[in-house]
């Protein structure tokens, strides 16, 4: 079994000193390949943030201009429906005078003995 003196401590100290002090300019490159990554990543971010928010300001006006042009356009197809009903009610009407005017002339026709 080893004696545990001041010099076997002091040496073991500086060795550890040596072993952390060689890994810091190791460590030291590390970090700055990740600041430098982070930086690169954080550009990306920010110009993802203005892509995005871009598209949902594009986005948003496009869903506006289609939904005005979904309500013009039901409103029109209301106006359409709307004139077709009337139309359909004068259809009505000429097909019942004709039809009695039909029968009229039948009628006529027959006092006249044509």
């Amino acid at each position: 079994m080893s004696t545990i003196t001041l010099e076997t401590v002091s040496k073991s100290v500086e060795n550890l000193a040596e072993v952390v002090k060689s890994i810091f300019p190791y460590m030291e490159g590390r970090f700055d390949r990740l600041e430098y990554r982070m930086d690169g990543f954080e550009r990306e971010l920010g110009d993802f943030k203005v892509h995005t928010f871009g598209f949902e300001k594009e986005t948003k006006s496009i869903l506006y201009d289609l939904d005005r042009h979904a309500r013009i356009t039901n409103e029109r197809l209301t106006g359409v429906e709307d004139r077709l009903e009337t139309v359909e009610t004068k259809l009505d009407i000429v097909v019942f005078e004709v039809r009695d005017h039909d029968r009229r002339i039948v009628n006529l026709e027959q006092v006249a003995r044509v």
